[in-house]
């Protein structure tokens, strides 16, 4: 991973680590946690928010599943099929489908929240993150599908 699209090819994704990897405290702009993820969750954090970004890389990175420029078109379909047909959640391989042809993935670690999404077929990339999960007015998740919606609203028009 760090040798491959947390490098400066073939992605250029030059602002985002791994978070053992850096000191927190001196990037600048960045959304992270108001507390130490390796503290609160000592031992659980290696995938679940130990990557860093900014918004500029995660465009990169959702982009190049539209442009296949990291994985393939099938890899991208494996990644984003829901392998739960049986359960009222969808899981896949890293991004959740959704009824409107794109797919996301929504996360969190105490007051640090995220959420990713993807329309390959529209070229649409949202990207959302908070650390002050205290004083958002309503759930990210919920948010982001409201700009998601509004989005889709504006194409149709």
């Amino acid at each position: 991973m760090k040798n491959g699209c947390l490098s400066s090819k073939p992605l250029g994704m030059t602002n985002s680590f791994f978070i053992d990897d850096v000191n927190l405290k001196t990037l600048e702009n960045l959304a992270a946690p108001t507390v130490d993820p390796q503290t609160v969750y000592v031992g659980v954090t290696m995938g679940l928010g130990d990557i860093i970004t900014n918004a500029d890389d995660m465009d990169k990175w959702l982009t190049s599943l539209r442009t296949n420029k990291l994985l393939t078109e099938e890899s991208y379909k494996a990644m984003t099929s829901d392998y739960s047909p049986e359960d009222e959640n969808v899981y896949g391989y890293g991004l959740i489908p959704d009824e409107k042809g794109g797919a996301y993935h929504y996360g969190y670690i105490t007051t640090f929240h995220a959420m990713d999404y993807t329309d390959v077929d529209k070229g649409i990339n949202l990207f959302a993150v908070t650390n002050d999960n205290a004083n958002i007015q309503g759930n990210l998740s919920e948010i982001c599908h409201l700009m998601i919606e509004k989005v889709m609203n504006r194409i149709a028009e």
